[in-house]
């Protein structure tokens, strides 16, 4: 068997090995297998719940029994994003990793990454024999990207350790001391279709670069969705039009890179495109610094049905009116977005049209409120609006014995101190911590870059010193 990274090195080769099992959120079985595997060969205890989530207990090596227990958390799903020109299958294919430049990347999609490197390093861990640890708790949680189904589901009784690695940093320079709580929702609107008569055309938005809703929000990505529905808008203030459909994004909690909406009109296809190219050079001049590669293409379509009048109306208002993007920043942490909306899907299907908004909150508040807007506008516009998963914030805790020994350790190792950060993404930390309030809780990871992109990368030489450090911290606890 050939490989990319070094098999020599546990941690690489079993991050080449868990690339050859499909892993996208709620298709984790065959890694959740694999992993309950390595742990029967190994001969330890374990625990695999009805979703998929595995808990592997390794005893504390020699020296070590009376240490108390660390649990490691990791999830072992991945956002599967593609670029339009790849034909990877993310049910069945196993991703192509290459090196570039020290960096490791999967040709044409995204790397899984997130959280593939907190999957290797446990599985390291488990695997070695010549190494000094407390007894280790290492947790392997599924649906993290789709809302953190599988820590939600996990049981207190599981666990006996207090101190609480997450291996979900993407940074080797910090570790985060809270994140941000969510409320995931869609809204559904049936729709009933007519015979048309007049031409139809397609909008196309592409080449936006898109980015993780959590962590790169704040960078003012353009989002295809609103831009298309910006389009409609005007469109249907200035004409008049009928939608006959409208799709974008392909993950809740990505910002979406493309969109696309057929609609009819009775206007010219010249007029229709000096509105669209007005458009397009608004958007382009807004993105200018931002997300430069934004294009807008007018096409001619055909098609028989039309969607009413009332509900294409209603269907461009609200999309056209619920916000996306930053919405609050901190004026105490540089760079911290403390709210944000992203409206990440859309789709047509028979006769429904369904899209989904994430909204992220450092304060209960903000997700609150969110979430009465959106109640409110579903209501305006005839929607129909569930909440699909809801999880508080990790708050801050100032007193923290293992983030102080963290500390000391990564000076030490590195030659500098650790930054300690707050995170606007989504964590499994605070449901850990609303299981086990007692939990002290720190975050580690090495150097990865555009997370849920096909741009993601993480460093090689990153991924090995992180993993060199979090065996020299387990040994000095």
């Amino acid at each position: 068997m050939n490989y990319v990274l070094n098999k020599d090195l546990l941690h690489q080769k079993y991050f080449e090995e868990i690339s050859k099992i499909p892993h996208g959120s709620y298709n984790e079985q065959q890694l959740s297998n694999y992993i309950v595997n390595i742990a029967k060969e190994l001969g330890y205890k374990y625990i695999q719940d009805e979703m998929g989530n595995v808990i592997v207990y390794k005893p504390a090596s020699s020296g070590y029994e009376n240490h108390a227990t660390i649990i490691l958390q990791a999830h072992i799903d991945m956002v599967c994003e593609k670029n339009i020109d790849c034909n990877h299958n993310f049910e069945t294919d196993s991703l192509s990793l290459q090196v570039e430049d020290g960096w490791v990347k999967a040709k044409g999609t995204t790397l899984g990454a997130d959280d593939g490197y907190g999957v290797a390093y446990m599985l390291a861990l488990l695997t070695e024999k010549d190494i000094a640890h407390p007894a280790l708790e290492c947790v392997f949680t599924v649906q993290e990207e789709v809302g953190l189904f599988g820590a939600i589901n996990l049981k207190k009784e599981y666990f006996s350790g207090k101190k609480f690695i997450n291996l979900d940093n993407g940074s080797e320079s910090n570790t985060y001391v809270s994140c941000a709580g969510a409320l995931i929702s869609t809204f559904t609107k049936s729709i009933t279709y007519e015979k048309n008569s007049l031409p139809t055309y397609k909008i196309e938005v592409k080449g936006l670069s898109g980015g993780h809703s959590g962590g790169q929000i704040h960078l003012e990505k353009g989002n295809s969705i609103k831009i298309v529905t910006r389009i409609l808008y005007h469109l249907n203030k200035n004409f008049g039009i009928n939608l006959v459909n409208i799709d974008g994004g392909s993950k809740m909690n990505a910002i979406p890179r493309e969109a696309f909406a057929t609609f009819s009109c009775a206007e010219n296809f010249e007029t229709i495109d000096e509105l669209v190219k007005n458009i397009e050079k608004e958007v382009k001049k807004e993105l200018e610094f931002s997300d430069n590669g934004v294009y807008i293409s007018l096409l001619k379509s055909n098609s028989e049905k039309i969607i009413t009048k009332k509900e294409s109306d209603e269907i461009i208002n609200v999309l056209y009116l619920i916000p996306s993007g930053l919405q609050h920043r901190s004026l105490a942490f540089e760079n911290l977005t403390t709210a944000s909306q992203n409206l990440g899907v859309i789709t047509t299907k028979e006769n429904k049209i369904k899209f989904t908004v994430s909204l992220r909150g450092a304060l209960e508040s903000y997700n609150q409120e969110g979430m009465e807007n959106l109640k409110f506008l579903s209501q305006l516009f005839n929607v129909s609006y569930v909440v699909d998963a809801h999880f508080s914030a990790w708050e801050y805790s100032p007193v923290s014995e293992f983030r102080e020994r963290l500390k000391t350790l990564y000076k030490d190792f590195y030659q500098k101190d650790i930054q300690v950060l707050a995170t606007h993404g989504g964590l499994e930390c605070g449901i850990f911590k609303a299981l086990i309030p007692e939990l002290d809780i720190i975050t580690l990871g090495p150097d990865c870059k555009n997370a849920h992109t096909p741009d993601e990368a993480m460093n090689l030489e990153s991924f090995d010193k992180m993993y060199n450090f979090l065996k020299l911290l387990l040994s000095n606890l």
